[in-house]
């Protein structure tokens, strides 16, 4: 009677593993055939021996890659090359980009990924979709912080990564921030003078239709009567309100103690630091092309619009104002003036019942 043998265990396989779309080698790949093995050199290749010969399964696996399976076909006492192509996995990669110092988001931040290129929006937040499995550099930069390049591991999964810069730039001495009505804001030291980076937003938002009048209580307007607009740009004022209805230059007005409405003099000076170059003044994503934000100085305006004398609200997005508290002659006060297609800046003057941000400077 005639036995049936089973088949030799003395074929093997070798090859090498590529990646598909770049043809290039890839080490530490798990290439197993039944209950043999072998992991990739740093050539990519392969081999397994000892294997039956006929068809067998062929499975290569790499945790940044696709799962690769395929039945094979072995030979007896022979060497069976096969090669193997795998597919990168992908995925999408959200974060937020932070200040180390004040914890505070950074808008307008460059992320590059892969070849990708992304800006982190007004609240620091970003998105680079379809991003290689696999060891990856991450670049942030902005102007006036410490370029930070970061290694990273990217798995098959959606993945945050926060970022946190360092900035460059100077804080008033002694002074990072100041909170006032509950508010933080932080501290900009441009030459000689110390500035706040944000705009003023404290007091009782009143309808645009409403006239704010001298009633011991602070009141502003947001733009097109939304809250929402004061919380990112600040509230707008009427002059009489910022200046708690001094006419005096230099007076403390709606600002915190030890700081006060800029005066004329004052905003020349700032616009002097920067050559009367709007740009340099704008935030990072105000403004666009040849009149876009650098923000070299530190300043961080937005372009926040303005309340007009028949109570409605114009140029969101468009241009922005700040208040001196200087009276340019009986029926005007003086005001610096940005705008998303003007690369300079202009001091000019204005009826006070016009509603214009505020932005206080160090006493």
């Amino acid at each position: 009677e005639e036995k049936l043998t089973e088949p030799a265990n003395n074929a093997s396989l070798s090859g090498v593993v590529y990646e598909l779309n770049t043809n290039t080698p890839i080490s530490e790949v798990l290439v197993e055939v039944e209950d043999k093995s072998s992991l990739t050199d740093e050539d990519g290749s392969y081999l397994i021996e000892n294997i039956k010969a006929g068809s067998v399964t062929l499975k290569a696996t790499n945790g940044f890659y696709e799962v690769y399976e395929k039945k094979v076909n072995t030979v007896a006492n022979q060497a069976v090359e096969h090669n193997i192509h795998l597919t990168r996995l992908s995925t999408d990669i959200t974060g937020k980009v932070l200040d180390k110092d004040t914890h505070e988001p950074i808008s307008g931040v460059k992320i590059t990924i892969a070849d990708q290129v992304v800006y982190a929006d007004l609240n620091g937040l970003y998105q680079i979709p379809n991003v290689p499995c696999g060891k990856q550099n991450i670049i942030a930069e902005k102007e006036n912080y410490i370029l930070r390049e970061l290694e990273v591991f990217i798995w098959g999964s959606e993945q945050p990564i926060n970022i946190g810069l360092t900035s460059f730039l100077l804080v008033c001495p002694g002074i990072p921030t100041v909170t006032y009505y509950g508010k933080t804001y932080h501290t900009v030291q441009i030459g000689d003078q110390c500035w706040l980076k944000e705009n003023l937003n404290i007091g009782t938002r009143i309808e645009g239709s409403l006239r704010a009048s001298n009633n011991n209580v602070i009141e502003k307007y947001c733009y097109d009567d939304d809250e929402n607009n004061c919380n990112t740009y600040g509230g707008l004022y009427r002059w009489d309100e910022a200046m708690q209805y001094s006419t005096t230059q230099g007076a403390q007005g709606i600002c915190p103690d030890g700081w006060h409405i800029p005066t004329l003099a004052e905003l020349q000076t700032l616009s002097d630091a920067v050559g009367g170059f709007a740009n340099s003044l704008k935030a990072i994503g105000q403004g666009t092309g040849d009149y876009a934000g650098t923000n070299t100085i530190g300043f961080c305006a937005l372009l926040a619009g303005r309340r007009l004398l028949n109570g409605s609200f114009m140029s969101l997005g468009g241009y922005t104002s700040f208040w001196s508290s200087t009276v340019y002659n009986t029926y005007y006060a003086n005001y610096m003036y940005l705008a998303t297609k003007h690369s300079n800046l202009f001091l000019l003057d204005s009826e006070p019942s016009y509603s214009y941000s505020v932005r206080c400077i160090k006493d």
